[in-house]
């Protein structure tokens, strides 16, 4: 795995990363993939706190308003 630092503002709050470029595995089309890993998996940790809507009611919400027909 590749190290990823972190860099952090007064408050010690992570702002932003720094990805070391001289990784032979980080190379074209595997930077962009390991890029869109990262991607992915900080909109997971920002959406780790969200309220989650069961499958059922959202189903149900679906059919009220005439977007999917109901069952």
């Amino acid at each position: 795995m590749t190290k990823v630092n972190f860099v952090t503002n007064d408050k010690g709050e992570k702002i932003a990363l720094m990805i070391p470029l001289d990784n032979k595995k980080l190379k074209g089309d595997n930077l962009l993939e390991y890029i869109e890993d990262l991607e992915d998996i900080i909109f997971l940790e920002f959406r780790k706190q969200e309220e989650t809507v069961p499958l059922d009611k959202i189903i149900s919400n679906l059919q009220v308003k005439g977007r999917i027909n109901a069952v």
